[in-house]
């Protein structure tokens, strides 16, 4: 028989979406650690002060503006002012971030491919005697 925690473990690293409710602060920075342990990027939102450990050990901390002051807005990565403000967070950056590593991972391609498609038919005509093309200066 399993016990508890494994259990929970398993659950949740099944899971789309956790929430934490009635939690200590500490509980919750337990859980996000234990989630980026096993290798899943985490998103943090908190409003307050005792979300503030969560934040800072999760991937990405989302800092909302709330009654209980500015500390979880000071340690998170990202600020918004109200809780329907996240959805354009997620969706929009998320979208952006995508394009924008799309772009670096095409570019990282075809620059690769032109440095190194001269080196290699220049060493094909010198019959491979190890001499550069380019200056290492």
């Amino acid at each position: 028989m399993k016990k508890a925690v494994e259990l929970f473990q398993e659950q949740l690293m099944e899971a789309d979406a956790v929430v934490c409710a009635r939690s200590s602060p500490k509980q919750k920075a337990k859980l996000v650690r234990l989630v980026k342990s096993k290798g899943k990027i985490v998103l943090a939102i908190g409003d307050g002060a005792n979300d503030v450990n969560m934040l800072t050990e999760a991937s990405v901390g989302v800092g909302i503006y709330g009654e209980e002051g500015i500390q979880a807005v000071q340690a998170s990565d990202y600020a918004i002012a109200n809780f329907k403000y996240l959805w354009k967070l997620i969706m929009v950056q998320g979208r952006w971030n995508n394009q924008r590593t799309g772009k670096f991972m095409n570019y990282f391609l075809w620059k690769n491919f032109i440095f190194t498609l001269p080196q290699f038919l220049f060493g094909f005509f010198n019959l491979f005697s190890g001499l550069a093309m380019y200056d290492d200066k």
